[in-house]
């Protein structure tokens, strides 16, 4: 029972906080000159960046997010001044599906991958374009779709391989804390039960 009243109080007091955190947000920006902060130094906040991760991954064009957003602030909010706001134009937001979400979806497979203890691998090949393409599923989730030589066991477990490499090279890079998706014992089984 008393763990149960501290963990209430614990989550009592971190809504306090967000409360407070956010009437003063409120009274920042009523008394501001009602335009949202959307830059911080040169850069947009990470709260306009994944706005626009997420109007893209709805397939909305990148030259008419900035537009649509607009139209929205206009007519659920006519007390901020839309048409002065600061959003990335079509270009940033082509840069952004081009290379930042890839970047993003990377990182989600590694963080995802270091968490797990086994790996369960799914393949599928097909032929595109008179081209022989492979598809890696680990633990339900889409590595990649490659080209391959051939429609080999021996191409797609080397597909799988580069796939697997890239994610560790890059998980290193983001230090995702232990994965071991390349660990020689792990490389191997997996290799066998692909192949099997």
């Amino acid at each position: 029972m008393t763990q149960k009243l501290q963990q209430l109080d614990t989550e009592y007091c971190e809504l306090e906080e967000k409360y407070k955190e956010a009437k003063e947000k409120i009274e920042e920006f009523l008394n501001g000159t009602n335009i949202p902060k959307t830059k911080e130094g040169n850069k947009f906040t990470n709260d306009i960046r994944i706005l626009y991760y997420r109007l893209l991954a709805e397939q909305i064009p990148p030259g008419k997010i900035e537009k649509s957003i607009k139209i929205v602030v206009e007519s659920l909010f006519p007390q901020i001044d839309a048409k002065n706001l600061q959003l990335p134009k079509a270009s940033l937001g082509s840069k952004m599906r081009s290379c930042e979400l890839p970047t993003v979806s990377k990182a989600h497979q590694a963080s995802v991958l270091s968490e797990s203890d086994s790996y369960h691998v799914n393949s599928d090949g097909t032929t595109l374009n008179q081209k022989k393409v492979q598809g890696f599923l680990v633990n339900g989730m889409t590595l990649g779709i490659t080209d391959v030589s051939d429609g080999s066991a021996k191409a797609a477990v080397d597909s799988l391989d580069i796939i697997w490499n890239f994610l560790n090279i890059f998980s290193f890079l983001l230090v995702v804390q232990d994965l071991c998706l390349i660990h020689p014992s792990k490389s191997l089984l997996l290799k066998v039960a692909f192949l099997c």
